[in-house]
């Protein structure tokens, strides 16, 4: 079987991944660095030079680097599909059971989104915190019970979690054609590629055979999924935890194109930000005003604004394009290009929007095998354990 890497739904043989990664790469760094040279930090690790002009050894120097940046992406992609496989395999309900189950999650989940546009980020964002705690096995859908200790869904960071009755609605579907044999978290899974494509953006096959998990913690969900307050190095920490690199990272941030965020997520960059500084310096102007306005200081607490001001339910690479104009709406955001760490991946990102589509199904493929459990459960209920 000849394994390859996914592009806006096609799988590209690994060589012409490889040759198109290395063109594209190539070329946008020599772009950013035609005048100056600044340290740069490269996928795998490696630095660039100080200067202030090219020369032909520097330049052979870099093709180097990024010949061997491309490629540990390239391998580090192949070697997460290889460990997986024996656990989650893409058509795994066609030949278990439920041949239609893919089509059922997203007839419903089409008629909801024809409602309400915005519960495609919701159960995108559900699949995120679903994964970064526990792995992706459905822990983050269980509601409290009596003799379990407080859940995932009642840490502080899952508080403006929504979309739960659609997912309860899914599964209704999924047990009246196929009793007992879908799992919640593939559930999850198949609804956040959906609610991409849906939204405008790419597809991918995804891999199922996920089991349900029966540990849910609050203190895990406060202690292990990234803040929206934080740096890059502190984000960066949080998904290397999970086994994600640092542009898998800046890649799968690039979901907050779409979805909305509570003033209390971001009130702290228009108010009080520093002794010496009342608004955040790296916000626009005009946008904080804007903000502003939407959020008085007296903000009510219901109140969201989009997380991109520009093409809010149109799941683009608009997103990169913001924070280069210094309108990102959350310190996590801003920090991806603000920070020199990782402003190249994200100025890259907001350049190339095939190329980002590109990355970002790939990232979804290598966070939605996150800890897949060999022993589990299939919930009857999303909510409750059997």
């Amino acid at each position: 079987m000849e394994v390859g890497l996914l592009f806006t739904g096609v799988a590209l043989p690994l060589e012409a991944a490889q040759n198109h990664l290395e063109k594209d790469i190539s070329a946008k760094q020599l772009k950013h660095n035609s005048t100056s040279w600044s340290k740069v930090t490269c996928i795998n690790g490696g630095d660039g030079w100080s200067g202030s002009r090219h020369s032909t050894e520097r330049g052979r120097a870099m093709e180097l680097v990024v010949r061997k940046a491309v490629a540990a992406l390239v391998v580090s992609v192949v070697v997460t599909l290889v460990r997986v496989e024996a656990q989650l395999v893409v058509g795994y309900y066609e030949q278990n059971g439920c041949p239609m189950a893919e089509e059922i999650v997203k007839k419903v989940l089409t008629a909801a989104v024809a409602r309400d546009q915005s519960i495609a980020a919701s159960l995108l964002r559900l699949h995120f915190h679903d994964c970064f705690v526990q792995g992706c096995d459905g822990s983050v859908l269980l509601d409290p019970q009596n003799g379990f200790p407080a859940t995932e869904k009642q840490a502080v960071p899952n508080f403006s979690l929504r979309g739960y009755n659609l997912v309860d609605a899914i599964k209704q579907a999924l047990e009246q054609a196929c009793p007992e044999t879908v799992s919640c978290a593939d559930i999850l899974a198949i609804a956040a590629r959906d609610a991409v494509s849906l939204s405008g953006g790419g597809t991918w096959p995804v891999e199922t055979g996920r089991r349900d998990g029966v540990i849910s913690l609050r203190t895990e969900a406060e202690n292990l999924l990234p803040p929206t307050n934080e740096n890059s190095e502190v984000l960066t920490q949080r998904f290397l935890d999970v086994g994600l690199t640092q542009d898998e990272m800046i890649t799968l941030s690039g979901a907050h194109t779409i979805g909305r965020a509570h003033c209390v997520s971001f009130s702290q960059r228009l108010y009080n930000f520093s002794p010496e500084f009342d608004t955040d310096p790296n916000l626009d102007a005009a946008y904080a005003g804007k903000l502003k306005q939407a959020c008085p200081r007296n903000f009510d607490p219901r109140t969201v604004v989009p997380l991109d001001p520009v093409t809010p339910s149109q799941f683009d690479n608009r997103y990169y394009s913001n924070l280069v104009n210094n309108m990102g709406l959350m310190i996590s955001d801003q920090t991806l290009h603000s920070d020199m760490l990782t402003q190249f991946s994200s100025e890259s990102n907001a350049e190339d929007e095939n190329m980002w589509q590109f990355k970002f199904a790939n990232a979804m493929v290598r966070m939605g095998a996150i800890n897949v459990k060999a022993e589990g459960e299939i919930r009857k209920n999303c909510r409750l354990r059997n």
